[in-house]
């Protein structure tokens, strides 16, 4: 049995209700991010110049690996409109899985970043603090990566609310 079409006021709040919780979590990760910005702008240049060198690096890297959460989005609602649970969880457990093996694989140069960073023509100094930022911010990489693939799972079932 078909559904009656919407009406366009229909539609605009359905993509509200799920864009605006999405839009004003990154706004408030971008603000996180500015707020960190600012603060090694102040302390001292050679911080602020490894820090925005070692996260662009640690960005492009995880934003390749994000491609395993945003894979889980249209796979577990189609799932979920057909109402198989089981194959929801896969999807979302094998994302995970994938997520956990690439963020192992990719923090290996993470630990050795510094012979990276002088082959790229960092100073000795930006060079040595980027990899020290690196680091610490490797660690991170798994839990960032698990957590985009939850987030994908509950966009996917329209539960964007509990990611704001």
């Amino acid at each position: 049995m078909d559904q009656p079409a919407h009406t366009y006021p229909q539609h605009i709040r359905a993509a509200l209700k799920l864009a605006l919780p999405l839009t004003l979590s990154n706004v408030a990760q971008f603000a996180i991010h500015m707020t960190d910005t600012l603060m090694l702008g102040w302390y001292n240049v050679t911080a602020l110049a490894a820090a925005t060198l070692a996260s662009s690096l640690y960005f492009v890297i995880f934003i390749v690996g994000a491609g395993f959460a945003q894979a889980v989005t249209p796979v577990v609602a189609s799932a979920a409109e057909a109402g198989d649970i089981t194959t929801a969880r896969r999807a979302t457990r094998m994302a995970v899985w994938l997520s956990i093996i690439y963020g192992v694989i990719v923090m290996i140069p993470f630990f050795v970043a510094e012979p990276i960073l002088l082959a790229m023509g960092q100073t000795p100094a930006v060079a040595a603090e980027g990899a020290d930022y690196l680091w610490i911010i490797a660690l991170g990489m798994i839990p960032a990566l698990i957590v985009m693939v939850l987030k994908s799972f509950l966009v996917a079932l329209e539960m964007t609310s509990m990611i704001l």
